[in-house]
């Protein structure tokens, strides 16, 4: 399956990584990941989109990772479930 997310390009450039687009796209096989993994994508999916999440769980504009990798990606979305889940219980 492929997920498309948001890729923070100064960052990549300050480690040294050419990133020529800001949108990334990766191909992922569910059946490798984990059922938290999945979980945590699948609440974040609009179409190929991963989006951040607010606090109600509503949908944002696509998720920015650090570099344009899965891990990079998965990263993101355990800080954006933290950040969500701290900003829920205010």
């Amino acid at each position: 399956m492929t997920l498309r997310f948001e890729v923070d390009q100064a960052t990549a450039f300050r480690r040294g990584l050419n990133v020529p687009k800001s949108t990334n796209h990766i191909e992922v096989d569910p059946e490798t990941l984990s059922q938290k993994e999945r979980d945590l994508i699948a609440d974040r999916l609009n179409g190929i989109d991963v989006c951040a999440l607010d606090a109600k769980g509503n949908k944002l504009q696509r998720i920015v990772a650090e570099v344009p990798t899965y891990d990079s990606l998965l990263y993101a979305i355990c800080q954006n479930e933290t950040s969500r889940k701290n900003n829920h219980n205010k």
